[in-house]
């Protein structure tokens, strides 16, 4: 791990901005789906300009971050095919996160936040669902048929609750739900 700034650089590329299947699946990663929405050009897909930021997150914090490291990201602007990116990692005092960007050439934010090893600071503010099934010894992965069978009462219900609201309600769930995703600290 270093003590000091490390900045990494890419280029974003895309395959092909114009993919007339990428249209269909999800237009904003096209040009003209983007430019329906008012927008320059194709999107370079948010997961895929976070993973070339990695490397630059190694080079501050060592490998060890791969198995016990932590991110809070957010994407701040779409980033286009062509654009070039700095990935910064910057050391704050003596807080055990780091500042983690990812600038554009002209200096704005595509994607800002913090990075660290060890347990996450906001980790204990997270909460589980309350709709998460029960598992099979061994976990869901290891046996299917006894995860598809405990699975299916909790869907029962949870469907069973959703029919008892009627479809403005539903809309007004969904529409809070949507607007309060990602947000830990209220």
């Amino acid at each position: 791990m270093t003590t000091g700034m490390i900045e990494g650089e890419f280029v974003a590329t895309m395959d092909d901005p114009d993919d007339p299947d990428m249209f269909e699946r999800n237009r904003i990663h096209t040009n003209a789906g983007a430019q329906e929405y008012g927008f320059k050009g194709a999107f370079v897909g948010g997961v895929t300009l976070y993973a070339w930021t990695i490397p630059t997150v190694i080079d501050a914090l060592g490998g060890e971050w791969l198995d016990h490291g932590w991110v809070n990201i957010r994407f701040r602007r779409p980033t286009y095919p062509g654009a070039r990116i700095r990935v910064r990692v910057t050391p704050r005092g003596d807080d055990a996160a780091r500042g983690f960007e990812a600038l554009q050439d002209d200096g704005e934010a595509s994607i800002v936040g913090e990075v660290g090893l060890g347990t996450a600071p906001w980790l204990g503010d997270l909460t589980v669902t309350p709709f998460a099934p029960p598992e099979p010894d061994g976990g869901a992965h290891n046996d299917h048929a006894a995860s598809a069978r405990l699975l299916g009462p909790v869907l029962a219900g949870a469907l069973q609750e959703l029919s008892a609201l009627s479809p403005e309600d539903l809309i007004g769930k969904r529409y809070d739900r949507f607007r309060h995703m990602g947000q830990f600290f209220v």
